[in-house]
């Protein structure tokens, strides 16, 4: 019995150091991926984005609020966050409301 609280407790104590060491670990960020994100109000939004919205399978959706996301590469596209009752989806259009991956 001994050695079994023995092997149990050294496997604890070596879970531990582990969890400790994988918290210290640095974070490594990818600047490939960061991107500007400023709040643009659903007014604002240029006619074709709005236009592509209210012409799409989400035209019954309200719009909630809206985003002019610009890239690394400095290329911009708008972000709309929509609802619809408990549904929501985040659409991504170019400023002539082609929609973009």
């Amino acid at each position: 019995m001994k050695n079994i609280i023995f092997v149990l407790s050294i496997s604890l104590g070596s879970l531990s150091a582990t969890s400790a060491i994988l918290e210290l670990s640095p974070i490594t960020l990818n600047l490939s991926e960061v991107q500007e994100r400023v709040s643009v109000r659903i007014d604002d939004l240029p006619e074709a984005v709005k236009n592509a919205i209210r012409n799409s399978s989400y035209s019954d959706w309200k719009m909630d609020e809206a985003f002019l996301v610009t890239r690394e590469d400095k290329s911009k596209y708008y972000e709309v966050k929509v609802k619809h009752d408990e549904q929501r989806a985040t659409l991504r259009l170019d400023k002539e409301g082609q929609s973009i991956d």
